[in-house]
């Protein structure tokens, strides 16, 4: 297997992985993203706005604990590079893979009615646990050629696709290029390359 399609099987298990977490996450913990978390800003910003400070709680939380994973795990990267090793990414996809089980075991041991109590331990530490698997995940960026391609959330992603197939659509041009000098995209076989990579 060459190592562009060893980074494609890579990118489309990390986006089951994480679809597959975020929607047990979403379902059990009453219905909080743990990796989209536009969702759950949009929700903060809701309940803040009706005055409802109990129930901004846990979502400031579950966003809390997605910036603070991803500042974390991307620390634990660039140590692990520093000491050269050969998969820096794999010590995240570890400690990401305990995270899961511990938010599995956690949360089966005290789910009610298919969901948890919002309130007590087990229900924060099943949120965080699995906010903080997805910042590993997130972290721990996957390329596909010189693209970047996340596994965890789906704006931008979707951005990107709409950029990649624009710049389908305009062709290369000799003069000013919105999608060429500003967007930085390149030649139609590049931006199929890359609408296909988003998709």
């Amino acid at each position: 297997m060459t190592a562009e399609r060893r980074q494609i099987a890579l990118a489309v298990w990390l986006a089951a992985i994480a679809g597959f977490v975020d929607a047990v996450g979403y379902l059990v913990l009453r219905q909080i993203f743990v990796a989209h978390m536009t969702g759950n800003t949009n929700q903060l910003g809701q309940r803040l706005g009706r005055g409802d400070l109990g129930g901004a709680v846990p979502l400031a939380v579950a966003v809390g604990v997605f910036v603070g994973s991803i500042a974390g795990f991307t620390v634990v990267l660039e140590a692990a590079m520093r000491r050269r090793m050969r998969s820096p990414a794999a010590v995240a996809f570890v400690l990401e893979a305990g995270l899961v089980v511990l938010f599995m075991l956690v949360g089966g041991a005290a789910l009610e009615h298919d969901v948890l109590p919002d309130r007590g331990a087990a229900f924060y530490v099943c949120l965080t646990s699995a906010i903080a698997a997805m910042g590993a995940q997130t972290a721990a960026v996957t390329k596909w050629g010189s693209r970047t391609v996340r596994s965890t959330y789906v704006s931008g992603m979707l951005t990107r696709l709409g950029q990649e197939s624009a710049a389908l659509l305009v062709g290369s041009t000799r003069g000013p290029s919105y999608v060429h000098d500003r967007l930085g995209l390149g030649a139609r076989r590049e931006s199929l390359v890359g609408a296909a990579a988003y998709l």
